[in-house]
């Protein structure tokens, strides 16, 4: 774990360094993508938000009862709220609008006449002709597509109407009766207008809708008055003619009273009885939907207020279990604390279902011990006034019958009187809790946002390039790098040397404090530790993967630091197909080892000095065709080696590339380390590890990698040596 969290970091930090070193690629980047972004922004034609609030009445105005055919503002639920929210949507609403504000003659809204479309319309006729395209080229393969929206050029008032729907935003609050509406415009003063047009023609149909449904109530009370009236003379009739008739009027006033008590108890009765059957059939009702767990259903818990509140609270808690559940195991505390308060919730909701019910029960059973009560009376009373039999019952049934046409025409006058005082007033069940007002500033497009937006995301995309660009770089750029893909270690990073009329490898003599040297130096210490045994040289191999590299001139700057620091060196160029040790030293056409293997010629004929620093070099010589035999069936350059190699204390020897020709494996068998060039950033991967599995797979081990022409200042906080000795550069500066 340790170890991962260890390359994490460092693969944290080297992202950092790569972001660090690009950091005024990504300023430009992120300066232009907001310079691109503002003038964006104000191409786009600004947009204006009016907003208006409409509160829906809660008091309850029921002009007549339940079973008529219409009630007046009822008290809204949450479903009630958002109906009228849709309602506010409706085209027949909008069109209204329309009519009355003439918008069909505006060019805003009518694309038909508009002299010049904005970047939003003119996106909507290409989508538009792109959907109507798209719909064509499905329907000939089976496939029906909605029809598209009306062609402005053909229903303008239609294509309004869209419009002005696409523009109107109406929202609902969950725990308020209010509903808001916004509509966009390009003219602020216009946004306005229309919202409020909008919440004019909407209360304006709400009191005709109530008036229509008033004057349909009056009609209806005043069929119900008639016929109720003419049912009252027809039972006042019935009584006269009965008692006439049978003369079952009793004699003496105790009587009378007892017969009078009797009539008024009966009535009372027959209002008990209903009422009992009304109280059982909700309580049935009732007991049923909560055995099957659908209370929310029953209108007597929806109009519960506690019910209303904890339904909501319900509501909400199981819409957080729910969102928490997609992110949190169950047994997290929150996740449990949540579900736990919802189920408390449900218990408080089933406890008031059940004070619902139980009140339903109490009063049914108070109905009937009050109906018994009137019957054990009624009773009582009989025997007192020696009324029995089936007289007494017609007569009680008849009072009975007339007083109760008597009530209910009381009731239906008295309401009709309501009602009519009722029609002409305003019944619009909402009312407006702010006017729409011309807005001050745009809401579209929001221009701190949107450069902000803009900033984070160009910011962001250029971050992702660098670092894209990073994983796509095709060579060697650190320590890391090498040993995670090679297994192999960092010898060195040289670094890359603006030249002005000079060679590379006369900077280790020009400028020995300067970092191009101390990574030379730093090399030979990685050389130097170890010697072989009996006195001999060592042999050390320069090679590369590909040609320029700068193998050659690593092999020379190491060579002479060598001989500077006191040992007897010699550079070797066994590169037979592109010498340039030579050339380097100007030695001209100078023999060299082909001369002393081929032509006789003496090892110290051929052997060169550099007069700069006293360094023996031998050049390759004249260029020959199968260099490869030449190292392969000649035992007298084995020979010649071994004699050279009793006379320095280093052998550098400069070998042709181990990609592009199989000298180097032949040469690197007999020597003791192997310094392997690769260019940093440049050479690709896969060919240095080709290039050293090439050497691995005939046993020669390669000592380390050194990289070539490192730009120590985009290499500065890779965390490795080169990142040093550029951060410390001045410190080689001796002070004067």
């Amino acid at each position: 774990m340790r170890t991962i969290i260890q390359t994490n970091e460092k693969q944290l930090a080297h992202y950092a360094a790569v972001l660090w070193q690009r950091k005024f690629l990504i300023a430009l980047f992120v300066v232009v993508s907001i310079g691109l972004g503002y003038w964006g922004v104000r191409q786009v034609t600004p947009l204006y938000t009016a907003e208006a609030v409409v509160a829906l009445k809660t008091r309850p105005q029921t002009l007549i009862d339940n079973a008529a055919p219409a009630a007046i503002a009822a008290r809204p639920d949450i479903a009630s709220v958002k109906t009228e929210a849709e309602s506010v949507r409706s085209t027949l609403l909008i069109g209204q609008v329309v009519d009355q504000m003439n918008l069909v003659a505006d060019p805003e809204f009518n694309l038909a006449i508009a002299e010049e479309l904005s970047l939003r319309d003119r996106a909507r006729l290409i989508m538009n002709g792109a959907y109507a395209l798209a719909a064509d080229g499905l329907k000939q393969v089976g496939i029906e597509l909605p029809a598209p929206e009306p062609d402005p050029e053909v229903d303008p008032r239609s294509a309004v109407i869209n419009t002005i729907a696409r523009q109107l935003q109406v929202s609902s609050a969950p725990d308020a009766y209010t509903i808001r509406i916004q509509f966009v415009s390009e003219v602020p003063e216009k946004a306005a207008l229309i919202v409020n047009e909008l919440v004019d023609h909407y209360l304006a149909n709400q009191v005709a809708e109530n008036q229509r449904e008033a004057s349909q109530a009056m009609v209806w009370l005043e069929q119900r008055v008639n016929g109720v009236r003419a049912e009252l003379d027809q039972a006042t009739a019935a009584l006269a003619d009965f008692r006439t008739k049978n003369n079952l009027v009793p004699v003496g006033p105790q009587a009378q009273l007892a017969t009078q008590r009797i009539i008024a108890l009966n009535t009372e009765l027959g209002t008990l009885k209903v009422a009992r059957l009304e109280a059982e059939a909700q309580l049935a009702q009732v007991k049923q939907l909560q055995a099957s767990g659908r209370t929310d259903s029953m209108e007597i818990v929806t109009r519960n207020p506690t019910i209303q509140i904890l339904r909501q609270q319900e509501a909400d808690l199981a819409a957080q279990v729910a969102n928490l559940s997609q992110s949190l195991g169950a047994r997290h505390p929150d996740l449990v604390k949540l579900t736990q308060q919802l189920n408390q919730t449900r218990r408080e909701r089933a406890i008031e279902v059940a004070k619902v019910v139980q009140g339903l029960e109490s009063r049914a059973n108070e109905v009937r011990a009050r109906e018994r009560s009137a019957q054990a009376e009624i009773d009582s009373l009989r025997q007192e006034a020696n009324l029995s039999g089936r007289g007494a019952d017609e007569l009680a049934q008849l009072q009975r019958a007339a007083d109760g046409k008597a009530l209910q025409l009381e009731a239906l006058e008295q309401r009709f009187k309501e009602a009519t005082s009722r029609i002409d007033l305003d019944q619009a069940g909402a009312r407006i809790v702010t006017s729409a007002r011309a807005p001050l500033e745009p809401s579209h497009p929001n221009k701190p946002l949107f450069l902000a937006v803009a900033a984070l995301g160009s910011m962001l995309l250029a971050m992702t390039l660098a670092i894209l660009y990073d994983h796509l770089t095709p060579g060697f750029r650190s320590a890391r790098e090498i040993k995670n893909e090679l297994g192999l270690k960092m010898l060195g990073a040289v670094p890359k040397v603006r030249l002005s009329g000079q060679s590379i490898a006369d900077q280790v003599l020009l400028k020995p404090l300067e970092p191009y040297a101390e990574a030379i130096r730093t090399i030979i210490t990685g050389l130097t530790h170890e010697r072989p045994a009996g006195g001999r040289a060592k042999m050390v191999l320069v090679t590369s993967s590909v040609p320029d590299e700068g193998k050659t001139s690593l092999a020379i700057a190491v060579a002479r630091t060598l001989t500077l620091s006191g040992l007897r060196v010699l550079l070797l160029d066994c590169d037979l197909r592109r010498p340039s040790v030579g050339a380097a030293f100007r030695f001209g056409n100078a023999a060299g080892l082909v001369e002393c293997i081929e032509k006789g010629v003496s090892l110290e004929e051929a052997i060169r000095v550099d007069e700069a620093t006293g360094l023996d070099v031998m050049p390759a010589g004249r260029g020959i065709q199968n260099p490869q035999r030449f190292f392969a069936s000649s035992s007298a350059v084995g020979g010649a080696l071994q004699r050279l190699m009793m006379n320095y204390d280093f052998i550098v020897i400069d070998s042709p590339p181990v990609m592009v020709a199989s000298d180097a494996a032949l040469i690197a068998k007999g020597c003791d380390s192997v310094l392997y060039a690769v260019e940093w950033e440049k050479t690709p991967r896969s060919a240095v590890k080709a290039g050293i599995e090439s050497l691995t797979a005939l046993d020669i081990a390669v000592a380390g990698i050194v990289l070539t022409k490192v730009d120590y200042s985009k290499q500065r906080y890779a965390g490795d040596m080169s990142a040093y000795a550029y951060r410390y550069k001045d410190y080689h500066n001796i002070p004067a």
